[in-house]
C-alpha cells in the first residue's frame, strides 16, 4: 500500500514516556472556531482493491476541555509473494476544544510482533517527536507550525474524520490545511481542502445525502463523503484502490454509547480521566436541527 503500509518488521520495544507538555496551553488556532466533537463511537471497515483488510474502532468523545480520538485498528497487509502483515494498532488524539489547537498524540503498533511506538508533545512554539523501535529511540524537536495542525498517521483513518469534522463546521470553497505525516521523519505539508457540493451516498439499505470533499497534500489525493452531521461516512484514495467506509449499524438511531477505555499508549492519566458524557443525541445520520 505504498507508504500507506507501515515498513517497521524489526521493532521490539513500547515507548512509555508521558506526554507532560500536553499539560500546557498550546498556541492559538488562527481559527475562531471551536473544535467540538460530537460523543461518537463507530467501526469503519478497510478496503484494498475491494478485498477486506480489517477494521478500525474509534470513539471521539469530550473530557474536561478537550476533544478526544481514540481508535483501535486490526489488518491484514498483503504483501506480494509474502504472507501478510498482521498489524494491530492503538492511537489517542488530543485536542483543545476551546480554539481546535493540537495538545498530544500518541500511537503504538505491533507488526508481526515488532513494536514501534510514536509521541508528539506539544509546547507552545515547538514540539518533540519521540520515536521508540528494537533500533532505539529518539526525539527530536522542531518549530511548531502556525494554526491548526491535522496528524496524520498510517493506518489511522480516524484522522481524516477529525478533519471532515472540522472542516464540515466552516464556511468556505477551497482552503489550506497544515497536514503533519508522522512516519520515518516527520513532515509538515501545506494540503488543501476543497468542498466538491453534495452526492447521494448508498451506505448499507440507506441512501443518504453527503457532502464530498477533496483532501489533498503533495503527495495524496483523498475524496471523502461526510453526513449532515458531520461524521466521516466513506474515505477514498483511488491511487492506492483504497477504500474506508463507516459500518451503517453504528450509526443507528438511539443505540447506547459505551464508554471507552483510553489504550495503554503513555498519555498522563490528568489527561484522560473518565467522566460519564451527557449524549444530548443518539448518534445517526439525521441532519441536527438548525443546520
Amino acid at each position: 500500500m505504498s507508504r500507506w503500509r507501515c515498513q517497521h518488521r524489526n521493532n521490539r520495544s513500547a515507548l512509555r514516556a508521558s506526554l507532560d507538555g500536553m499539560r500546557h496551553p498550546a498556541r492559538a488556532s488562527c481559527l475562531s472556531a471551536v473544535l467540538v466533537f460530537a460523543q461518537d463511537q463507530g467501526t469503519y471497515r478497510i478496503y484494498q482493491q475491494d478485498h477486506l483488510l480489517g477494521t478500525e474502532h474509534v470513539t471521539f468523545e469530550q473530557r474536561n476541555d478537550s476533544s478526544l480520538v481514540i481508535s483501535r485498528i486490526d489488518q491484514m497487509l498483503p504483501r506480494p509473494g509474502s504472507p501478510p502483515d498482521t498489524l494491530s494498532k492503538n492511537a489517542v488524539l488530543l485536542v483543545s476544544s476551546r480554539d481546535g489547537s493540537l495538545r498530544g498524540y500518541q500511537s503504538h503498533e505491533t507488526l508481526n510482533h515488532d513494536n514501534l511506538s510514536r509521541t508528539l508533545s506539544m509546547s507552545e512554539e515547538t514540539y518533540t517527536s519521540y520515536r521508540q523501535s528494537s533500533v532505539g529511540g529518539f526525539g527530536d524537536t522542531y518549530v511548531r507550525p502556525p494554526g491548526r495542525i491535522y496528524v496524520v498517521d498510517p493506518q489511522v483513518f480516524c484522522l481524516f474524520d477529525v478533519i471532515c469534522r472540522d472542516m464540515h463546521a466552516q464556511n468556505f470553497d477551497e482552503r489550506p490545511i497544515t497536514m503533519l505525516y508522522i512516519t520515518a521523519k516527520d513532515t509538515a505539508v501545506d494540503g488543501r481542502v476543497r468542498r466538491l457540493g453534495k452526492e447521494s451516498l448508498k451506505l448499507g439499505a440507506q441512501t443518504v445525502v453527503a457532502e464530498k470533499f477533496e483532501i489533498k497534500d503533495p503527495w495524496s489525493d483523498f475524496y471523502a463523503w461526510v453526513s449532515p452531521s458531520g461524521r466521516m461516512l466513506r474515505l477514498t484514495l483511488p491511487a492506492l484502490g483504497l477504500r474506508v467506509e463507516r459500518d451503517p449499524a453504528t450509526l443507528a438511531t438511539g443505540r447506547v454509547l459505551k464508554s471507552a477505555k483510553v489504550p495503554s499508549v503513555g498519555v498522563p492519566q490528568v489527561m484522560v480521566e473518565w467522566k460519564t458524557p451527557r449524549i444530548a443525541k443518539p448518534d445517526s445520520l439525521a441532519r441536527p436541527r438548525g443546520r
